[in-house]
């Protein structure tokens, strides 16, 4: 069990779509990262069905596990949603965690559909970012 990377320009972006997400409410990031994957799962549920957004969420959370046991008590519901994001600890441990999910589960993604549909996926829901974009991006979205 591998752990999976992003790409550093799309880590980058969804490091700052975390970032707005957090920010957007003063809440505890575990509530960010439901809401990070709760935006993520409609339009993904479009393109690989709602099973094949469970699977590659349960695998996320899989291989999270090996990195952060924290994430012991969080499950993957069958319809997709997260659930039990018990004991994250503080603010900062909640952050990381959150976003090692969230990177896990964008990396499986990408492995499937690739990193420019990826990408496609996260501007649609969060189009302030494109302009935000490296040069190198930018060109792939055109």
């Amino acid at each position: 069990m591998t752990p999976k990377l992003l790409s550093p320009d799309l880590l980058a972006l969804v490091t700052r779509i975390i970032a707005e997400e957090a920010s957007l409410r003063q809440a505890e990031d575990s509530t960010t990262v439901f809401r990070v994957a709760e935006k993520l799962r409609h339009p993904i549920t479009r393109l690989i069905g709602t099973a094949g957004f469970h699977s590659l969420l349960s695998r996320s959370l899989t291989l999270t596990k090996t990195i952060r046991p924290e994430f012991q008590s969080a499950q993957a519901q069958v319809d997709g949603a997260l659930r039990a994001l018990q004991g994250l600890g503080d603010h900062e441990n909640g952050a990381v965690m959150g976003m090692v999910l969230i990177s896990q589960f964008l990396a499986l993604l990408a492995e499937f559909i690739g990193e420019a549909l990826v990408t496609q996926v996260l501007l649609d829901i969060w189009p302030d970012f494109s302009a935000q974009l490296p040069p190198s991006q930018e060109q792939q979205q055109k």
